[in-house]
């Protein structure tokens, strides 16, 4: 599929926002770093590989010691075999609690932008 398409494809906004992650499946654990968080979903960088369909329960350290649990879903899966974290996870949340929401507002606004559904993401 092309990138283009994929891209155009998102329902969500995104803000890069570099945040320590702690992921986990049932087979695999594992920290990451996140790279773009919206409203709908996350990019992560790890150094494990976690198969597309895998769900996935995300831990995010905030810069303020607060701890944010979510539940996601692998959609993309894409192999970057010159980085240290050679694979970067697209995950779409399906858990997010009214912490995760807040932070995200607050992000959006000191970005003076609003989360809007059918904006393609413009960094990638």
């Amino acid at each position: 599929m092309d990138t283009n398409y994929q891209m155009n494809q998102r329902q969500y906004e995104r803000i890069n926002k570099k945040l320590y992650a702690r992921l986990s499946s049932e087979s695999l654990n594992c920290r990451g770093l996140i790279h773009n968080v919206s409203e709908g979903g996350l990019l992560i960088y790890s150094n494990k590989e976690f198969h597309q369909g895998t769900m996935i329960d995300i831990e995010i350290f905030m810069p303020d010691n607060e701890t944010l649990s979510l539940k996601g879903i692998v959609k993309r899966n894409i192999e970057n075999p010159d980085s240290e974290r050679r694979y970067g996870l697209g995950i779409e949340l399906i858990n997010k609690d009214a912490t995760y929401m807040c932070f995200i507002q607050k992000l959006f606004a000191n970005h003076n932008k609003t989360p809007e559904k059918g904006v393609a993401d413009k960094d990638h």
